[in-house]
């Protein structure tokens, strides 16, 4: 192998590579630019009680969601998360992957070979470039396998009360009534 084709491999696979996931949104007009209408989404309120359902659409400080095929609106006050299930197909992935994997090589090489340096080593650098886009796909596939679960889309702000009211019915041998719980 030639030295500098061996430096060329090292430096690719030793590069350090930093990935951020994104914030989520903490305003309803942000959450708007990431849920679709008829997603699946999942809201918790300030009390920890979560509920499924598919979204109908956000109006001003509400989400109108259907709940067991009951349309529901939530307002904004009483929310503390929102997540949804992002469908994710294998092909973004595995393509960012191969780019990413074989753009890397095929730059270094670039910035390595002046026209006559590298002229022999053509076959090696055509090879190296597809064997690490090949593996940049694999990896790249295998992210969004990984990618499994609810994601959190909506978060309430630091700091915000959330506030709710809970009523339950209260029905015992000798008692019949309402509980009522408030949270500030």
């Amino acid at each position: 192998m030639h030295p500098r084709a061996f430096i060329v491999t090292a430096l690719t696979v030793l590069i350090p590579v930093q990935a951020a996931a994104q914030q989520p949104a903490t305003t309803p007009d942000q959450l708007s630019v990431l849920l679709r209408p008829g997603e699946a989404v999942w809201v918790t309120d300030g009390s920890g009680h979560e509920v499924k359902g598919r979204l109908l659409k956000l109006a001003g400080d509400a989400l109108q969601v259907e709940i067991s095929g009951v349309p529901r609106s939530i307002e904004f006050a009483t929310v503390q998360r929102v997540q949804h299930r992002h469908a994710d197909s294998l092909l973004n992935g595995t393509l960012i992957g191969a780019a990413v994997g074989g753009g890397a090589v095929g730059l270094f090489w670039a910035l390595w070979c002046s026209d006559a340096e590298c002229d022999d080593d053509d076959g090696y650098i055509a090879g190296s470039i597809a064997i690490y886009g090949a593996v940049g796909a694999g990896m790249g596939a295998l992210c969004d396998v990984m990618i499994k679960g609810k994601r959190t889309v909506y978060e309430a702000p630091a700091g915000r009360a959330a506030r709710s009211i809970t009523v339950s019915p209260l029905v015992t041998r000798d008692v019949r009534g309402v509980s009522v719980g408030l949270r500030f």
